[in-house]
């Protein structure tokens, strides 16, 4: 049996075409576990209604913690031998349960991880992000050949696009990080593939993500966003670690820490409402941090993202700041 768990928080546009999706698969041996975390808009009305409907539904109202809190909720009370997230304003296919229930089971996988695309509803267009190809191997080749496509396709990130052995989590004890709301499903993605003894690739696309009307990831301005992010990076560079030869991974890593750190730089000079001196606090916070240094010698970046290296390392905030205020274009 699988266990799909639902984080709901405000979903009331969306949750309908999320559980309706899960309902339709062609593998019924599941339960779904909907956490709903505080709503305070018809959220929760809407799932007890499938609960009522479909006795496979179960929902479970709380107080609102936070996403992490939510899955962990649900991963607590799971009674499946795999474990698969949906996010309440996304889809999976129909399939999705029974194909990568049938390659766990066939290879004996500790985890399955599987593409997905990115759905743009304000202009109905749809964003294949697939894998290269499948992979069935050891914890060496997968990192030494796929760790770095993971990366850049994002396909490591989220924890929706892995089905996982609850036991795995649990003999592990591993769990979202409840201190961060942002980061967070990095960090635990990269923790459940550490764990994991095997770990399978299946190229097929089966989960859809749903881009808001933006097109935009991450825009909300989380404060303790590079504390999160840095949450992420030490469990990332723990996993290359493990491996010899790893240098072209954890260059990977360094990069993509640097490149949203100093993003999260520019939202700070541009998007935040802070006064001067709190935002010099944090720029001096993060720039002289010996880790954040070391990673921003060792990362690849683009020219104008080289320029900000320069100004951090003569920690030259003023001129970020204004740089980044007059041309907001920039990096």
């Amino acid at each position: 049996m699988v266990s799909i768990i639902i984080p709901v928080y405000n979903a009331a546009r969306f949750i309908d075409t999320c559980i309706e999706s899960v309902l339709k698969q062609t593998y019924d041996k599941f339960e779904l576990l909907i956490i709903d975390d505080g709503s305070n808009d018809e959220s929760g009305k809407i799932c007890d209604k499938y609960a009522i409907k479909d006795r496979r539904v179960k929902v479970f109202h709380k107080i609102n913690e936070g996403v992490s809190a939510a899955r962990n909720y649900g991963l607590n009370i799971a009674e499946g031998k795999y474990v698969l997230f949906v996010d309440a304003d996304d889809t999976i296919v129909p399939d999705t349960l029974e194909a990568n229930v049938a390659l766990a089971e066939r290879t004996g996988a500790d985890m399955v991880i599987f593409s997905f695309c990115y759905w743009r509803p304000d202009e109905e267009r749809r964003l294949p992000n697939p894998l290269s190809m499948n992979f069935e191997g050891s914890k060496e080749d997968l990192f030494n050949k796929y760790f770095i496509e993971l990366i850049d396709k994002e396909i490591l990130n989220p924890p929706w696009n892995k089905l996982f052995r609850k036991e795995l989590a649990k003999t592990c004890q591993i769990q979202f990080c409840e201190e961060y709301s942002i980061c967070e499903d990095m960090a635990f993605s990269v923790e459940m593939l550490t764990a994991s003894q095997k770990t399978v690739l299946n190229k097929e696309i089966y989960y859809n993500y749903i881009l808001k009307a933006t097109g935009t990831l991450v825009f909300k301005f989380y404060e303790n966003y590079y504390e999160a992010l840095s949450y992420f990076y030490q469990k990332a560079v723990a996993y290359c670690s493990k491996f010899q030869d790893s240098e072209r991974q954890r260059k990977r890593v360094d990069t993509l820490y640097v490149n949203r750190t100093i993003m999260f730089i520019k939202r700070i000079c541009c998007d935040s409402d802070w006064r001067w001196e709190q935002k010099f606090e944090k720029l001096s916070f993060i720039c002289k941090d010996p880790q954040f240094i070391k990673s921003l010698q060792n990362a690849e970046l683009t020219v104008k993202k080289s320029i900000i290296k320069i100004l951090i390392l003569g920690r030259r905030y003023r001129t970020i700041h204004t740089l980044y205020r007059l041309g907001k274009r920039f990096g």
